[in-house]
């Protein structure tokens, strides 16, 4: 039985050894592929278009008897609250990589990829383009290629060692792609946005943030708005909040509180 035994587990070991130098298998990775537009490309497609329905909203805005819903990069869908148990979908506003809004006056701002838009809101089923101001949030990568505005992500299977104990993102080369009478009073009081924001108005003055800086704006011509500062605040900025004369400002490791008593000038007090 010894006699046999032995050349048994020998055997085994040349074929458990074989196989462990070429052992391959198959494993699941994500291809994130970039897409890159031409910054003049991504200021076409603004304007009014007919009510579509709600596909992938994003944040919501309340503007006295105003509903505006944001459709995920896509623009706004304005909604006539005036009746709650029957808001009226009136029409959407295409702004191509729009995700944020404030109002004031009757005037609408939004963000259009890097851009900050300003719309005359009064008459909300025929918004008017009043002002553009250019390349205000550091939010998208540009280079010869265009603006980098996302990544398309897809799964890939991949043969590879059974050693390999490492996880893969693979970046993958660049590609290109390119009625109702019923109007908004033009009240001095702002709307209300939620928590998530990244736009506020608060005591006449535009607050906004991109991932480091805080953008202010005097609106004393609501059609135009005067930038009178955009201090750094920190890294990977999210959020801003308004409440009496401060801003709380959050980001991935914290919240910033600014001083805003002179609304030109926020002062930051801790963090």
């Amino acid at each position: 039985m010894r006699t046999l035994l032995l050349p048994l587990l020998f055997l085994s070991l040349i074929i458990s050894g074989c196989l462990k130098d070429d052992c391959v298998e198959t494993r699941r990775y994500t291809v994130y592929t970039p897409v890159y537009v031409m910054a003049d490309e991504l200021r076409e497609g603004v304007g009014m278009e007919a009510a579509r329905p709600l596909t992938h909203p994003g944040k919501i805005y309340v503007y006295g008897q105003l509903l505006l819903i944001n459709e995920i990069e896509e623009g706004i869908h304005l909604i006539n609250n005036s009746d709650p148990a029957n808001p009226v979908n009136m029409g959407f506003l295409a702004i191509p990589g729009n995700r944020d809004m404030a109002m004031y006056q009757g005037m609408l701002y939004a963000d259009n990829y890097m851009d900050l838009l300003a719309f005359d809101l009064t008459n909300p089923v025929s918004p008017q383009l009043v002002s553009r101001q250019q390349n205000v949030f550091n939010m998208y990568t540009q280079s010869a290629q265009g603006v980098l505005v996302k990544y398309l992500e897809r799964d890939t299977m991949v043969e590879v060692s059974c050693l390999q104990n490492d996880d893969l993102i693979f970046f993958d080369g660049a590609s290109r792609t390119g009625g109702d009478s019923w109007s908004v009073p033009s009240t001095q009081a702002p709307g209300i946005g939620g928590s998530t924001a990244r736009m506020t108005i608060m005591n006449g003055y535009l607050y906004a943030v991109d991932l480091q800086s805080l953008h202010v704006y005097n609106l004393d011509q609501p059609a135009e708005p005067l930038k009178v500062a955009d201090p750094v605040i920190g890294w990977d900025i999210e959020t801003i909040w308004p409440y009496e004369d401060k801003l709380f400002i959050g980001s991935m490791s914290g919240m910033y509180i600014y001083d805003c008593s002179l609304p030109a000038s926020p002062n930051q007090l801790s963090v």
